[in-house]
């Protein structure tokens, strides 16, 4: 059930853009909560497409035999707030396939008439296929075919990303390709980038990870950055939303979500200074895996309801400013001077 949020009192526009949040004037204010939780609506990647906006999701489901498995759904949604499921659109593997136990977090683009969908695999061999990333396409957005060479990232043997690698995103400028990742070692987990002009034959970033994990003790990011939003740019700049966590285990770390920035993609990324940008959960999962983008004049932020696998709302506001300071009353003396 979508539980929709009357701001009292909130300012009549909304945020300007990503810098007045960078600089402080401007917050995340909660607008819906537990947005389709009547279909698990959760860790979105969402393409805004003719006016509507097409909502990738984590679609679980349970095989014939009783197998809980993980695919990827499709939702619907004119205003950003109220969501249609169209249903699962892509499944795991067959049996003894790389991707047989999940094929999910998925991540979107379209590039002039074919849908790109990049996803994490999985297989229940663990030893033989941990998570490395998929490439399925379409002509339509919902017929989705795996690509034949699969998987078109891997991770490395050793270093950062030695235990698996996923929940991808793309984003496709001046004909070059840059696919994000995360990359997990076991205990951290950090965020990386590959580009190139063809998917299938992408190059890992020599500044990888390029949003590493926060390394101050006691840093609200300290155990991991991970799943992030979609690239937008702003000015000069390319921003992204990220989640990121306290130290394992995941069930009970504290959850939340901060921004990023760059001008080159592939490097020099800083953080957010006023991190984390909404609030962190007292423990477990929620505030989590953000999709950032701009509709209808209007900010939205889209994390994991904390609790339950559905979707909170935040709308980008201006903060309001604060009021001048009373001026003296005539005559009076001048207030003393330290």
């Amino acid at each position: 059930m979508v539980i929709a949020l009357l701001l009292a009192g909130a300012p009549a526009a909304w945020g300007q853009g990503l810098a007045d949040l960078w600089n402080g004037r401007a917050k995340w204010e909660l607008a819906a909560e537990r947005v389709g939780g009547d279909f698990t609506l959760h860790c979105l990647s969402i393409l805004p497409q003719d006016g509507t906006l097409l909502g990738y999701y984590i679609a679980n489901y349970t095989t014939s035999d009783g197998r809980w498995r993980m695919g990827v759904g499709r939702a619907r949604s004119d205003d950003g707030i109220s969501w249609t499921d169209e249903g699962r659109l892509l499944s795991v593997g067959a049996t003894g396939a790389w991707d047989d136990r999940v094929a999910s977090f998925p991540g979107i683009w379209k590039d002039g008439d074919t849908w790109y969908l990049v996803y994490e695999g999985a297989a229940d061999d663990i030893g033989s296929s941990p998570g490395d990333v998929g490439l399925a396409t379409s002509a339509d957005g919902r017929n989705f075919t795996k690509h034949p060479g699969n998987p078109i990232l891997k991770h490395e043997k050793t270093g950062w990303e030695r235990v698996n690698i996923g929940t991808p995103s793309l984003y496709k400028e001046k004909g070059t390709w840059y696919l994000f990742y995360h990359g997990y070692d076991g205990t951290l987990c950090h965020i990386g980038v590959a580009s190139g002009t063809d998917l299938t034959k992408l190059t890992k970033s020599a500044a990888n990870p390029i949003i590493p994990a926060g390394a101050e003790r006691g840093a609200w990011d300290a155990g991991a950055t991970g799943k992030r939003s979609a690239i937008v740019k702003e000015g000069e700049l390319y921003y992204l939303a990220f989640e990121g966590r306290t130290p394992l285990p995941d069930s009970t770390a504290r959850w939340s979500t901060g921004l990023a920035r760059s001008r080159t993609l592939t490097s020099g990324w800083s953080k957010c200074p006023l991190n984390p940008v909404i609030p962190v959960t007292p423990g477990g999962f929620g505030n989590d895996a953000p999709e950032l983008l701009r509709h209808r004049d209007a900010w939205l932020l889209y994390v994991r309801s904390p609790g339950a696998n559905a979707t909170d709302v935040f709308k980008l506001a201006m903060k309001p400013k604060a009021p001048p300071a009373p001026r003296a009353a005539a005559g009076s003396a001048p207030a003393p001077q330290d």
